[in-house]
């Protein structure tokens, strides 16, 4: 593997936004890899990432779809694709089981097969609230630019939760705060107790 950094998307917002998922700075020597969790993988020539630059593309996906066609299809553009467990999460009391992929799985893949020290998940919510839910983020940066849009369909940041009380939130711990741009930046690191 290359030693480096990934940034890492869910299967939805993949297909969705098409992310090019690069490093927008000119002293960017290296790209990173981009990585996806995903239970439905993307046809080969389905993303700009995958025109452009598959040898950078490792997705992460469930038994049946790293056997299947569309997995070798990848393969053979140069992504790599790897299994990852299917694990049961416990909804709330009344609910059922909601299937996810193992995360943490994923991220030690990325770190042991392809030589990633650093990964930046870059959304969406659903992986976002898994990442937090099973304790693997580190530190957590959001901005907030002074524009209200007010649409009632917008993705939220976080999703897939349904904490009933303050008791059964997340919590965070905030450690910096600055201006950048006219935007605000909040810097968290998880409060683990």
């Amino acid at each position: 593997g290359r030693a480096g950094g990934a940034i890492l998307v869910g299967g939805n917002t993949f297909a969705l936004d098409d992310p090019r998922l690069t490093a927008r700075t000119p002293s960017a020597q290296r790209q990173p890899q981009a990585a996806v969790l995903t239970t439905r993988l993307p046809s080969a020539s389905g993303s700009t990432i995958l025109r452009e630059r598959p040898t950078d593309a490792v997705f992460f996906t469930s038994a049946a779809q790293a056997a299947s066609p569309t997995a070798e299809a990848l393969r053979g553009k140069g992504a790599r694709v790897y299994e990852v467990k299917v694990q049961g999460v416990p909804g709330r009391e009344g609910q059922s089981v909601r299937a996810r992929l193992n995360a943490a799985q994923a991220l030690e893949m990325l770190r042991a097969e392809e030589g990633c020290l650093y990964v930046l998940c870059e959304g969406g919510g659903k992986l976002a609230l898994s990442l937090l839910e099973e304790g693997l983020v580190d530190e957590l940066h959001l901005h907030l630019a002074p524009v209200i849009l007010g649409d009632s369909t917008a993705t939220p940041v976080f999703a897939g939760r349904s904490a009933e009380s303050m008791a059964d939130a997340l919590r965070m711990r905030v450690t910096h705060t600055s201006l950048v741009d006219g935007d605000i930046h909040l810097h968290f690191r998880a409060d683990r107790g």
